[in-house]
């Protein structure tokens, strides 16, 4: 018999009726060692814009292709970083090339389980819409561009960065409304209108004020003593 749906919000997709008054809410449970990280709290933008690009393992041809020609159309107009996570290591030995060739500052990555330690003071996430990853960004305070996986079951990434675009603390654009000229024009405005910038990064801030992890050990061990 089911006792109690323990999630993060009450707004639930494909949830029976019956179930509604079992739901039990904390806030997202991320990996232990997270809530030691150091948070984003950086006030200004500085001339050289720091990019961080988590592509994960579905979908990466997207990244891999769309978003490093968007990165090398945004390295003509300013001054970038980027730490970019690559799957695929033709992909990588590709990208390494063009961004070597234009200059651009980079670091590449498959799989690092440092990685947050290192963008701890990066301006920009772009990403795609895993919970456990946008969890992870927002608890950090790093901004981020959601591109949710399009043929995620029962499309949960879009579901999961709708609620961060809802609460007004991230940007959410859809893979196939996607090209490197329009991601490029919002990169650029997101950078050039910092009033907005500086907005979705106190809303996210706000949102992960009580995510804590002896509070969420608390509620679960409180959970466990009901029952």
């Amino acid at each position: 018999m089911l006792k109690k749906v323990i999630c993060y919000d009450k707004n639930l997709k494909g949830i029976s009726k019956k179930f509604i008054n079992k739901v039990y809410l904390i806030k997202p449970l991320l990996r232990k060692e997270i809530y030691k990280f150091k948070k984003n709290k950086k006030t200004t933008i500085t001339e050289k814009k720091k990019i961080l690009i988590i592509g994960g393992s579905q979908g990466a041809k997207f990244f891999d292709e769309t978003i490093t020609k968007t990165i090398i159309k945004l390295s003509k107009i300013k001054k970038i970083q980027v730490l970019q996570q690559v799957i695929n290591i033709n992909s990588r030995e590709n990208i390494k090339e063009s961004y070597q060739k234009n200059l651009i500052e980079h670091e590449l990555f498959n799989f690092d389980d440092k990685l947050l330690i290192k963008a701890a003071n990066y301006d920009l996430a772009i990403t795609r819409a895993g919970a456990s990853t946008i969890s992870e960004l927002g608890y950090l305070n790093i901004p981020f561009v959601a591109i949710p996986f399009p043929y995620a079951k029962d499309n949960h990434q879009y579901y999961n960065a709708e609620f961060y675009e809802k609460n007004k603390s991230c940007w959410l654009m859809i893979q196939k409304d996607i090209d490197e000229n329009n991601l490029k024009d919002l990169i650029i405005k997101i950078f050039e209108d910092q009033s907005e910038y500086f907005s979705k990064k106190n809303n996210l801030s706000l949102l992960n004020k009580e995510n804590m992890w002896e509070k969420n050990k608390s509620k679960l061990i409180e959970l466990i003593n009901e029952n």
